[in-house]
C-alpha cells in the first residue's frame, strides 16, 4: 500500500549503478536499545512485541541504539548494507551511469532494472588461442588469460519498463574512478 517492496527492490537497482567500491563495517555490542514506536527499551528477553520493519499508523518500526560499545571497525567492499561508503583522498567516483538513467526517468516510481553482463575488452575479442595474451605477460593467450575474467569487464544495461518508447541504455564503463 506505501509502495514499499518497491522502494527495497529498486533500492537494489539503484546500488548496482552507485560506483562506491569500499565501505566501513563495525563491530559493536549493543547495550541498550528502544523502540521507535513506542519507546520502550528492547532486550533479548524483553520486548515490546512491535515488528521491526512494519508500519504502524504511517510510521515504520526500528531500534534505536541508545547505547553500545565499539569493538572494531573494518573496511570492506561488500557489506550487507551500503550506508558507509569510503571516500579514498584523491579519488572521485564516477557517477556516469546514474547519469545516463536520471533523465530518463519521469516520476520516482518509474519501473527499471540493470542488466549487468560480462563483455570481452576490446583487445581480447579478435585474438587467437595461440597468439599472445594482450595483458603483455609474453605467454601465449591460451595458457594465460583465456579461462580467466581478467579479459572481461561489466557491461550495464538498463531498461525502463514505463517508457517502452526508450531503448534500453546500454554502456560499458571500465572503471569507476573518474579520470
Amino acid at each position: 500500500i506505501y509502495n514499499l517492496k518497491f522502494t527495497e527492490n529498486i533500492i537494489k537497482e539503484y546500488e548496482k549503478l552507485f560506483p562506491y567500491e569500499y565501505f566501513t563495517s563495525r563491530e559493536s555490542i549493543v547495550k541498550k536499545e528502544s523502540c521507535s514506536i513506542c519507546g520502550e527499551i528492547n532486550t533479548i528477553r524483553k520486548h515490546c512485541g512491535h515488528k521491526v520493519g512494519k508500519v504502524y499508523m504511517g510510521e515504520m518500526c526500528s531500534r534505536i541504539v541508545e547505547e553500545f560499545e565499539i569493538l572494531g571497525f573494518s573496511i570492506v567492499t561488500n557489506p550487507f548494507d551500503k550506508y558507509t561508503v569510503l571516500f579514498p583522498q584523491d579519488k572521485e567516483y564516477n557517477y556516469f551511469m546514474l547519469e545516463k538513467l536520471m533523465p530518463n526517468l519521469k516520476k520516482p516510481y518509474d519501473n527499471w532494472y540493470v542488466d549487468i553482463l560480462k563483455e570481452k575488452n576490446p583487445e581480447y575479442r579478435d585474438i587467437g588461442r595461440n597468439d599472445l595474451c594482450p595483458c603483455s605477460s609474453g605467454i601465449k593467450y591460451k595458457k594465460c588469460c583465456l579461462n580467466s575474467d581478467s579479459g572481461y569487464t561489466d557491461h550495464h544495461r538498463i531498461t525502463l519498463l514505463d517508457n517502452p518508447n526508450v531503448k534500453p541504455i546500454p554502456f560499458t564503463l571500465g572503471s569507476t574512478w573518474k579520470n
